[in-house]
């Protein structure tokens, strides 16, 4: 094998090692979707009170430094009153219990969906939230009291298959708890809910 040969081995190489470190950086930086369902809903929750303010949350963890929050969806299903008015939050980790902690998005911001079984997206662009590599948290805030069972208002679509244990709960009497059996509920799931970060 001659030296010209050689030196372009080793030049081709040192490209390829050079390409390989960078794309898998590139895909450790890559933002987009955050969630931790499958799409398909296996039954429709809402924490069940008479009064409204309860929610329901996905814990993200987000590996980059930092990203903003451009849109949030929320998969509503066909029981309860599927078409009532709800609200988006957005908080951050506290540190000290795991839980949701500041809200992060201090403007009330309110959607509802057109008919259930359909993922209801929210622009949140405007409002320039940026969220820390870390934990946080999307909610959905209840703004009719679901009443028992839901009856009363929108239920949130949850995957029980292989859950990743990410849900909470907001319940006046008890605060932020783990949306788990362990808890008191009758499933393990996880509440389906997206964001989209850049």
């Amino acid at each position: 094998m001659n030296k010209k040969f050689i030196t372009i081995l080793l030049v081709i190489s040192t490209i390829l090692i050079s390409f390989c470190e960078k794309s898998e950086d590139d895909d450790r930086i890559t933002t987009g979707e955050l969630f931790y369902d499958d799409g398909i809903a296996d039954l429709y929750a809402s924490p069940w009170s008479d009064i409204a303010g309860v929610q329901i949350a996905v814990k993200f963890n987000l590996l980059v430094q930092s990203a903003t929050i451009k849109n949030v969806k929320y998969y509503i299903g066909f029981s309860g009153v599927e078409t009532r008015t709800f609200r988006v939050r957005v908080y951050s980790e506290n540190a000290a219990t795991g839980l949701p902690g500041e809200d992060l998005l201090d403007q009330r911001v309110v959607a509802a969906a057109i008919t259930g079984e359909k993922w209801v997206e929210v622009d949140l662009t405007k409002y320039n939230i940026t969220v820390s590599q870390g934990n946080f948290f999307v909610a959905m805030e209840w703004v009719y009291p679901p009443g028992n069972n839901g009856t009363n208002a929108q239920n949130i679509g949850v995957d029980t298959s292989g859950p990743n244990f990410m849900g909470y709960v907001f319940i006046h009497e008890h605060g932020w708890v783990p949306m788990t059996t362990s808890n008191g509920l009758s499933f393990d799931g996880d509440p389906m809910i997206r964001v989209f970060v850049e």
